[in-house]
């Protein structure tokens, strides 16, 4: 799994910045010293598999949904918005 198009890194104070990923809304707050850091291991996990084991483990199932996650996802978003109608 890699970063996709719906994540969104958005500043929150002077401090701290938020990765967000519009599909399943899951957020996580860094230090924005280490956000750049991070959004290069979101966009290329492979490279980092042994060094950042914990980290990727950790937030890549929140963060980086695969395509076809994201397919079903979004199929099940709209079976439900359907349902209210």
């Amino acid at each position: 799994m890699r970063a996709n198009k719906y994540l969104y890194t958005v500043s929150l104070d002077n401090e701290n910045s938020v990765i967000f990923n519009g599909i399943n809304k899951e957020f996580l707050v860094l230090k924005k010293d280490n956000l750049d850091s991070f959004v290069k291991l979101l966009q290329t996990p492979d490279l980092y598999t042994k060094s950042h084991e914990n980290i990727i483990k950790k937030t890549m199932g929140k963060l980086c949904v695969d395509i076809m996650g994201i397919i079903l996802y979004l199929k099940a978003e709209y079976r439900t918005i359907v349902g209210e109608l």
